[in-house]
């Protein structure tokens, strides 16, 4: 069945599903009926996901017209059905809790307790809900193209994309990118931190203009599929690739934007601090000090109160430890990454957008699987010649 006959077949259904989610939506946040609100939607949603598994097998099996098709065809449609039926009052659910949990976490900022554990794991919290919110808006766009006048799905949505930007979005080589909101934040280190460099004076910076950045570091599998060559020392596909130089990030950025006709490049300087703080004020995105159960660095060194750990002596694969509070992968270790930024002094004062132009070497950041914990820290500044090669040196994209 077409997508055009599906529509007019379950357009009544539609306005149903209209009527029953302005109901739903007055759930309240919290409590039994709030968690109801987001089982049924996730239950919904998994049915949804089984049914177009199913279908896909049928369709790989070369067997479209069967009855079995049919059939699953029907059951897809009222499980889409179901889902929107319960997208709306789960999405209020869902802002309603992050607004909550963000207004929380603010009086912590406020109160200088932006590290605390009960801070870091509000913050996990926060990016959690973030994420799910994005995800959700998907199914309201899709009730609006089956009811354009449903007002309280395109109030949601208008407020989804005011206040949480656009969705995160995997393309067409399996990377994984989301969206980084618009905002400023203190860059570089405090005197106090321990092993700091003079070259860390700690400035604030505005970012005006959100971005896209990869959840993780490039892997070998998405160079090779982009450049049809693979300069690794450590080989694996879901490893990050390495042994590259800045000249060739920047070309491999180039090539895949024109694959998806969008601009790929490497992070700013700053657009990569403040992905890596992702909100916090610590050494460490992690707190005060970093385990090698938290990150790939040389693990016989310690920092702080931190203990020794492994020695791994090589690449991890790409996620192989949490992501910090913004949902991004091995911002600390595993391997050095490029920015786009010339090595140079930071300016005095507040800055808004900085792109260090100043310079021969570009910059590196975050440590490496060979690097000692405090050049792991979020502030270190590394910057090496643009021709180097090493299997210390990758890269992950931003995109605008």
């Amino acid at each position: 069945m077409s997508i055009k006959a599906q529509a007019a077949d379950h357009q009544s259904a539609w306005r149903h599903v209209a009527c029953v989610s302005c109901c739903w939506v007055l759930l309240v946040a919290g409590g039994a009926r709030g968690d109801d609100a987001l089982a049924a939607f996730d239950a919904a949603a998994k049915e949804v996901e089984q049914l177009e598994n199913l279908l896909a097998e049928k369709l790989d099996a070369h067997q479209p017209t069967s009855n079995t098709v049919a059939t699953i065809r029907s059951e897809l449609g009222k499980a889409k059905l179901k889902r929107a039926d319960a997208a709306v009052p789960a999405c209020g659910v869902l802002i309603a809790r992050f607004e909550a949990r963000q207004a929380a976490y603010e009086k912590l900022a406020g109160e200088r307790r932006p590290s605390t554990p009960q801070a870091r794991a509000m913050r996990r919290e926060i990016s959690d809900l973030g994420y799910r919110i994005r995800m959700i808006d998907n199914v309201l766009a899709e009730l609006l193209k089956f009811d354009p006048n449903h007002a309280e799905a395109q109030r949601l949505r208008d407020k989804i994309a005011a206040d949480h930007g656009p969705l995160p979005f995997t393309n067409s080589i399996g990377m994984k990118l989301v969206y980084i909101s618009p905002g400023e934040f203190l860059m570089g280190s405090p005197t106090s931190e321990k092993s700091r460099d003079r070259n860390e004076t700690q400035h604030r910076v505005h970012l005006s203009k959100g971005f896209f950045v990869g959840v993780h570091e490039v892997t070998q599998a998405q160079w090779k599929a982009v450049m049809d060559n693979n300069p690794s020392k450590f080989r694996g596909d879901n490893l990050p690739v390495e042994n590259v130089t800045w000249n060739l990030a920047v070309e491999f950025c180039k090539k895949l934007g024109q694959r998806e006709d969008k601009t790929y490049r490497l992070p700013t300087e700053a657009q990569w601090e403040y992905v890596c703080r992702a909100g916090t004020t610590t050494p460490f995105n992690t707190g005060e000090t970093i385990s090698t159960d938290q990150a790939n660095y040389k693990g016989s060194k310690v920092y702080g109160n931190s203990r020794k750990g492994v020695d791994r002596m090589q690449t991890t694969p790409v996620g192989s430890f949490r992501p910090n509070a913004w949902g991004l992968y091995d911002m600390h270790g595993n391997v050095q990454e490029w920015c786009n930024d010339r090595r140079s002094n930071y300016p005095p004062g507040e800055v808004t957008n900085p792109t260090g132009d100043r310079g021969t070497s570009r910059v590196l950041r975050g440590g490496s699987w060979n690097y000692h914990p405090e050049v792991c820290r979020s502030a270190h500044r590394l910057g090496y010649p643009p021709a180097l090669q090493a299997s210390f040196l990758g890269f992950r994209v931003a995109m605008d």
